[in-house]
């Protein structure tokens, strides 16, 4: 059986630790608790690039000439043999794996999503912005890259 659950998160520093919270309330509920520290530092590091991308949006312009800060949610699907992580922001900027340089402080976010998930990808959204996803298995891992117009990230 598949279970799908959702949180909307403001695009502040604390929606990192509210979707650490909300995977692992529902990996516990769900009783997948193996997979709790591999998700949970996943989606640390989907929230957090998509606080990034959203700063670097900025604000949405309404109508009527107002703002409305640019929004976040995460998703997590627990399926029988896999927990796949999405997390929405409204920047249309694709994240993508670097080579940070040993001193740096930022770039190596992807590079653990990439060594703890079996696959990841991102595609755009009709409506503008984005969804990074990463999936965890209860299998063992393989990882392959692939590339087309609308995902890229990592199949196994």
């Amino acid at each position: 059986m598949t279970h799908t659950n959702r949180i909307a998160l403001a695009a502040v520093p604390n929606a990192v630790r509210d979707a650490r919270d909300f995977v692992a309330l529902v990996l516990r509920h769900q009783q997948r608790d193996a997979l709790g520290d591999a998700a949970t530092l996943v989606v640390s590091e989907l929230v957090t690039n998509a606080l990034r991308a959203s700063t670097d949006a900025g604000p949405a312009a309404l109508a009527d000439g107002s703002f409305d800060e640019p929004g976040l949610s995460a998703q997590i699907i627990v399926q029988p043999n896999a927990v796949r992580l999405s997390v929405r922001d409204p920047s249309p900027r694709l994240p993508h794996l670097s080579a940070p340089d040993r001193d740096a402080e930022h770039g190596r976010g992807l590079l653990l999503v990439q060594a703890l998930t079996s696959r990841w990808g991102v595609y755009r959204l009709p409506t503008g912005g984005k969804v990074v996803w990463a999936e965890l298995t209860t299998s063992p891992i393989t990882t392959g890259v692939s590339c087309d117009e609308s995902h890229v990230g990592l199949t196994g």
